[in-house]
């Protein structure tokens, strides 16, 4: 730029006099006055800085127009503000699931490991220990692999009360492998990744929950199970392992070796309980390594071959897969679902905004007209127009950032906990980048076909008359009308999304879980490891606890079990007598669960045919079995299942065949809104009588049915038989059963939301429309009612015109919605139980919500038009 444009710009008073004193000689020798203004517009131009005033002087008309109309202003604030806010929301918290990568420093290369065995089971599973020292030596394309196991201890520190955490188990490599490092104190040394060396690392929040961030801390002792540990390390702020989002998984508040014991090095083709992790070199890709796994894979089946036999058909595949993809492939689905729910939302917004602008622009031509006979283009006309539609639009992105702040807090409180990278979840540069690009979008959409109409208008009609009325047709009163018949086919398909989602969620709540969770009380134990070691012991403690408990007043009856219904319980392969799986067939697998005497009637679970455990059998004695009516129906349609056999493993195995004595009814084993699966129950005595206590016999669930006064005392009936022993997780059977749906209950809020929000938006333009059409016809009203026209025709009239346009609006929703049930499906599929993409019932349901909402809007200014005074109606210019 030249130094007199600099001077123009900065210097702009003096520039205009030294412009004055020139055009006033050219005046006084041409005598040309009235072209000197043009000739001064063109020097302007010539020195470039025309635009900028121009836009400057646009902002600043715009900002008084904004300002001095609030009833347009701020409506059209809170309903752009409304979609803006979701848009930003939504993409902040998808930055945060599906971009930004994993908190560990080259988080691209880690990948996670699992066995896939297609004839035993349907999905992959965890590795068991003896396998992962094959993968450690195939794993040439590996820097390094490491493995992990959740589990969850009781935790004393000090003389405080015992807490359950979350304990993950790693080997001395994993936090190398994952890039951190503690920040007080060190790593596990190899030398301490052995049994017996009870040393520990506690997550940042641990320390600071339970030690008060103590900077003495290393060196500490705590008690976990009952065994001292030796604190060695705290981990940075934030760091999170395992990540959420996988299966089974939950961040651990502490972390102690792996240690492998000798019964799990030995465990071969069982025990498939560790999590394995390993990092590509620089240079390697996925498939290079799933190409050296299958090595591994060939080699774990000749060693299973060599100790247990030659499996027929039996294959073993291990995958390879990015953690991240892992990671946030459970949450895809939602995120892809609310990405479209928001878009579709600031569109409705949008359409909403540009109605108001619409209805503005309709009381505004005259003025337009006018500027335009005092010689603005049409262009000009729409410059301005936009820049009005843009400022609106980049305050409603302030506002938008606000919302969009207080939903996220609102988001991540309620969030679950598998919800991976939540605590990245906030807003940040790319949030108000993103805001700032979507409010420039926005705002020339929502201002431009009224800014398009105001350019077109009739100059000479707009002069002569007063602005047409909606009756008076027009292509105003088209575009308002399309506009509204729009909205409503948006929110249609907005809110049907929504609909199923909710119907699904009502479904799976209703569903039956399989056992009456009224009156019933369960609690978690975790008996030491030292303590409880001894085969018997168990057994003993489980025994008289029940025995005090059922002689306490309001105890009824109560059982004891290794899992609780809709939660996570581990898997058994079985075969049947007589009934091998045909060949290439996967083999069947039962949810396991160890039981007492008293769990089918604690629990309400019927008992289909047969009986239940008898006292000698649940003190160990013959081996008996109960199954679920699941079982019964797929290997014994035709006859009865009682007095059959069934043995653990496959066909050929040395396990004990097991007599069926009873068919217990199928409960949600994974969750309600999850089938129930094949179940087997053996009793806990049977297993755990004979054998070293190990974390299954260990890992109890106390479940009570009774009054509630008498249960509020389990914590004291357990300390009664043992005062070493917490009692933890204290809650109704039924919130047990209400735990497993959070997510669907967290994904239909959600789109709920969503949906109220568009059904909001919806009226709000519905409304904006016939309040518009009531003003531009109040004359028209008048004469009707002076002609003896009764109000209550009125208000048809005015309600008939609404529903018109939302019916016209539902028929276009439902056929897009139709057209688009190819994509619903896929969005949603994942996502429904029991309810089809296109259920008749929630399509019927939305459509009359919709209409009701339309009706409900339209009345208000149908009331307002049937109290209209004629003669003062008439007298009005």
């Amino acid at each position: 730029m030249s130094f007199f444009r600099l001077r123009a710009l900065f210097r702009r008073s003096h520039m205009e006099c030294d412009l004055r004193d020139e055009m006033s000689f050219h005046a006084a020798t041409a005598r040309q006055t009235v072209e000197l203004e043009a000739t001064a517009e063109a020097c302007r131009d010539a020195r470039g800085v025309s635009f900028l005033e121009n836009t400057l002087r646009d902002l600043r008309y715009a900002a008084r127009g904004l300002w001095h109309t609030p009833g347009f202003t701020i409506p059209a604030l809170m309903t752009l503000a409304l979609g803006l806010g979701a848009a930003i929301a939504i993409f902040s918290v998808a930055d945060a699931v599906l971009v930004q990568p994993l908190a560990y420093p080259g988080a691209n290369r880690l990948m996670e490991l699992h066995e896939s065995m297609p004839l035993l089971l349907k999905t992959p599973v965890a590795f068991s220990a003896p396998d992962i020292a094959q993968v450690q030596r195939a794993g040439a394309e590996f820097t390094g692999v490491a493995s992990f196991e959740e589990n969850q201890r009781d935790l004393v520190v000090g003389a405080a009360a015992a807490a359950r955490v979350r304990t993950t188990r790693i080997s001395a490599n994993l936090l190398p492998l994952l890039g951190i490092s503690p920040v007080l104190g060190r790593n596990f040394t190899a030398r301490q990744d052995q049994p017996g060396q009870h040393v520990a690392i506690l997550s940042n929040a641990l320390w600071k929950q339970e030690l008060g961030g103590d900077p003495h801390v290393l060196g500490r002792t705590l008690h976990l199970d009952g065994v001292l540990y030796t604190v060695v390390g705290v981990m940075p702020p934030g760091f999170e392992f395992p990540p959420r989002g996988l299966p089974d998984n939950r961040p651990a508040a502490l972390f102690v070796p792996m240690a492998f014991t000798t019964t799990e090095l030995t465990d071969l083709a069982d025990g498939f309980d560790f999590g394995v992790l390993a990092r590509l070199r620089p240079g390697a890709t996925p498939a290079e390594a799933r190409v050296q796994m299958e090595a591994a894979s060939s080699r774990i089946l000749q060693i299973w071959a060599a100790k247990l036999g030659k499996i027929p058909g039996l294959s073993l595949v291990i995958t390879v897969d990015p953690l991240r993809d892992l990671v946030i492939g459970p949450t895809r689905v939602l995120m892809d679902l609310l990405l479209g729910a928001a878009a579709l939302l600031l569109l409705l917004s949008c359409a909403n905004v540009a109605n108001l602008f619409l209805v503005r622009a309709t009381t505004r031509r005259r003025e337009w007209s006018l500027r335009a006979a005092l010689g603005a283009s049409g262009g000009r006309l729409i410059r301005q127009a936009l820049t009005e539609s843009t400022l609106l639009s980049l305050v409603a992105a302030a506002g938008g950032l606000m919302l969009a702040w207080g939903a996220l807090a609102a988001l991540t409180a309620s969030a679950p906990a598998s919800l991976p990278q939540v605590r990245e979840i906030g807003l940040n540069g790319w949030s108000l980048l993103f805001a700032a690009a979507v409010a420039l979008v926005a705002g020339p959409l929502c201002g431009l076909l009224p800014a398009h109409a105001a350019a077109r208008s009739d100059l000479e009609q707009n002069l002569r008359a007063d602005a047409p009325s909606l009756a008076g047709g027009g292509s105003g009163a088209r575009a308002r009308q399309t506009l509204v018949v729009a909205q409503v086919a948006i929110a249609f398909v907005l809110v049907c999304g929504a609909g199923l989602l909710v119907h699904s969620f009502v479904q799976a709540e209703a569903g039956s879980s399989g056992t009456h969770p009224q009156g019933v009380t369960t609690a978690e134990l975790l008996l030491p490891q030292t303590q409880y070691a001894a085969a018997g012991r168990a057994v003993t403690f489980v025994r008289e606890l029940q025995g005090r408990l059922e002689a306490q007043p309001g105890v009824r009856v109560s059982a004891v079990s290794t899992a609780l219904p809709t939660e996570p319980n581990w898997g058994r392969i079985f075969t049947v007598e007589d009934k091998p799986a045909p060949a290439g067939t996967p083999l069947p697998v039962s949810k396991h669960t160890l039981v007492t005497r008293g769990f089918f009637r604690t629990l309400g679970i019927p008992m289909v045919e047969g009986r239940d455990f008898t006292p000698q059998e649940v003190q160990g004695g013959r081996h008996v079995v109960i199954v679920s009516a699941s079982i019964a129906r797929r290997y014994w349609r035709h006859g009865s299942a009682i007095g059959q056999r069934i043995a653990w493993g496959t066909s050929g195995g040395h396990a004990p065949w097991l007599t069926i004595v009873g068919i217990a009814g199928d409960v949600k084993e994974s969750g309600l809104d999850q089938p129930a699966g094949l179940q087997t129950y053996v009793p806990y005595g049977q297993m755990c009588a004979t054998a070293r206590s190990d974390d299954a016999c260990r890992n109890l669930y106390l479940s009570v049915q009774g009054r509630d006064r008498a249960l509020l005392s389990l914590p004291r009936f357990v300390a009664g038989v043992d005062p070493e022993i917490p009692v933890t997780n204290v809650r109704p059977l039924q919130a047990v059963l209400d735990a497993s749906i959070t997510p669907r209950r967290f994904n239909t809020l959600l789109l709920a939301v969503f949906g109220l929000a568009a059904l909001l938006l919806a009226g709000i333009g519905l409304y904006g429309v016939l309040s518009f059409a009531v003003a531009g016809r109040k004359r028209e009203l008048a004469v009707r009612m002076a002609l003896g026209a009764a109000p209550g025709s009125v208000v048809r009239m005015v309600i008939g015109i609404g529903g018109r346009l939302a019916l016209a609006g539902l028929l276009i929703g439902a056929l897009c919605a139709w057209l688009l049930s190819g994509i619903l499906h896929a969005s949603l599929g994942d996502l429904l139980y029991r309810t089809a993409t296109l259920d008749p019932f929630t399509w019927l349901a939305v459509a009359a919500v919709l209409l009701l909402v339309a009706l409900a809007a339209a009345y208000i200014p149908a009331r307002r038009a049937s109290r209209i005074a004629p003669l003062a109606a008439l007298r009005e210019n």
